[in-house]
């Protein structure tokens, strides 16, 4: 799943669900829910704390292209 690759590539983005805070977060509902997620497994949702947009659209750039580059 490229969603989840793009999840654990992402440096700035903790892995986690929201819980209230503050920080940037990455969310793969499908893994975090387990068996009988009905989360799309191509879905992951973001909250944004209060890094600096242009890092984070950086973060995510980065891991995008890790994840293209597992897929060839």
């Amino acid at each position: 799943m490229r969603s989840l690759r793009v999840a654990r590539h992402c440096q700035l983005f903790l892995r986690a669900a929201s819980l209230g805070g503050v920080e940037s977060l990455i969310e793969h509902g499908h893994t975090l829910e387990g068996p009988g997620s009905t989360a799309p497994k191509d879905r992951v949702r973001l909250s944004i704390g209060p890094e600096s947009p242009a890092d984070l659209v950086a973060d995510l750039e980065q891991a995008l292209e890790r994840a293209a580059k597992e897929d060839s």
